[in-house]
């Protein structure tokens, strides 16, 4: 059963598993039902009127749901009219704010093997994903104009899945400073062997000229407690967040849904929030205790499972008014024993 709420805790990324606090329900006619429904959430605020807009994975495969609030907390309504008008499927969504104009990333199924591409596995549903992108003015369902795929090349070694977007400021500390660089930075990666960045063009509508070439790898992660997860390396969902001198690169590590047997993974196997810091958004991530996140598989836990709550991830990072700090914000599953059912929740937690 999949349904919202909110927490917040000061200090998330000092707390260990003993901290982590029971959430605080979100209200709303968020629809209660039992399979993965309202995952993948990706929040902002309209700055025209302070309308909070949430967009997620709906419960079909490829049906995106859109809700709007005007508090963090509540209470929140589904749209009733689909985001798109032509029927486009859409999933894993990502949203951004530049220069006026609202950018949705999304993810649907494309045909690889149509296009090209020779390897079965292309036309499977882990790994047939492609990311698009429309923008719309206002934010409002029927308002987003299509631009297309991004012209991600497939390859063995990624799934073009959950992106994201960081927007580099015109001094960012660190940087070279040349007409060249690129303003507009793509995360994505889902499994396989990590998490990728790419540069975009500027708008960030499609790949910049020498994208696939500039390609690089951030990072990858197991913390698999057990061999019993069917696919290694569970590292997706990335999310960079700026905060004073330091990038923080968020992800989730671990299994999101079931298992092929329809059973879900026990807490050290599970979804769980992770975190690298840099000083450069574009690599050189490290964990609390100085391990690299590419080479070495580092990665602080933020927050994992316990007690009932299970498998948060999903997560992204945002400010409002009414809250005063940089909060994440995620989806994530209540454990019903005996059962092996999930209740799924949208949840958020300041971070100090």
């Amino acid at each position: 059963m999949w349904f919202l709420t909110l927490y917040f805790v000061a200090g998330l990324l000092a707390c260990g598993a003993l901290a982590w606090p029971a959430p605080e329900p979100i209200v709303g006619t968020i629809p209660h039902n039992d399979r993965e429904i309202t995952m993948d959430p990706a929040l902002i605020r309209r700055g025209s009127d302070n309308k909070l807009f949430l967009f997620t994975t709906g419960e079909h495969k490829g049906e995106g749901y859109v809700w709007t609030a005007d508090s963090i907390r509540g209470p929140w309504t589904r749209s009733d009219k689909p985001a798109f008008d032509d029927g486009e499927p859409w999933n894993a969504p990502y949203v951004h704010f530049y220069k006026g104009t609202y950018y949705l990333f999304y993810s649907n199924q494309y045909d690889y093997l149509s296009a090209g591409v020779v390897n079965p596995e292309a036309a499977e549903y882990w790994h047939g994903s492609s990311i698009s992108v429309r923008t719309s003015r206002t934010l409002e369902p029927g308002s987003w104009e299509p631009h297309g795929r991004l012209n991600i090349t497939w390859s063995k070694k990624y799934n073009i899945l959950d992106a994201s977007l960081l927007t580099l400021a015109d001094q960012e500390p660190g940087q070279h400073k040349t007409r060249q660089q690129q303003q507009h930075l793509l995360t994505f990666g889902s499994y396989q062997e990590g998490l990728f960045q790419m540069p975009l063009a500027d708008p960030p509508v499609e790949l910049a000229a020498d994208a696939m070439d500039r390609m690089t790898r951030l990072a990858t992660n197991s913390t698999a407690a057990s061999r019993s997860l069917a696919h290694r390396n569970p590292t997706e969902a990335a999310y960079i967040f700026r905060h004073g001198p330091y990038y923080f690169l968020f992800f989730s590590s671990g299994r999101a849904t079931r298992e092929p047997d329809d059973r879900w993974a026990g807490a050290g196997d599970a979804y769980k929030i992770m975190v690298c810091r840099s000083g450069d958004p574009r690599g050189g991530f490290v964990d609390r205790a100085g391990r690299d996140c590419l080479t070495d598989g580092g990665g602080t836990m933020v927050l994992g499972s316990h007690g009932g709550i299970w498998a948060p991830g999903g997560q992204g990072v945002m400010s409002t008014p009414e809250v005063g700090a940089p909060f994440i914000y995620y989806h994530y599953g209540e454990h019903v024993l005996p059962t092996s059912h999930l209740l799924v929740r949208l949840a958020s937690t300041v971070v100090g």
